[in-house]
């Protein structure tokens, strides 16, 4: 799947009931990407009950039409999602996790940080 090699590193499954979803450094998240993730995302999951952890690549960013594209996907999955981590880079990508934590919030637990073992630690206690 091109996804794979141009904007997605990885989305997996790991240890603790969490998907691990990681982005490249330098890439620029559309809608289609979003749409695609979302796709494996339920492939993986199969409609059960997990903690996303978002890994955001350095220099990686997301236009408006997406952010607001994966809102609307959490939104229609959010009985099936418990918590969210995101992890950042950057002071812009800081502003835009709040902006999008501000909506996801209301639906469950969602959290960002700028270490990934913080932000696992938060969601195994979740």
């Amino acid at each position: 799947m091109e996804l794979y090699t141009d904007i997605l590193k990885r989305i997996v499954i790991k240890d603790n009931n969490i998907i691990e979803i990681a982005y490249h450094d330098n890439s620029f998240i559309n809608c289609e990407a979003v749409k695609l993730i979302f796709i494996e995302f339920d492939r993986l999951t199969e409609g059960r009950k997990i903690k996303k952890l978002i890994l955001i690549g350095k220099s990686t960013n997301i236009s408006e039409e997406a952010r607001q594209l994966i809102i609307t996907e959490n939104h229609i999955r959010k009985s099936q999602i418990i918590a969210e981590a995101i992890v950042v880079n950057s002071f812009f990508q800081k502003l835009s996790a709040n902006f999008y934590i501000l909506y996801l919030k209301k639906m469950y637990p969602t959290h960002f940080f700028t270490s990934k073992d913080l932000a696992i630690e938060w969601l195994i206690s979740k």
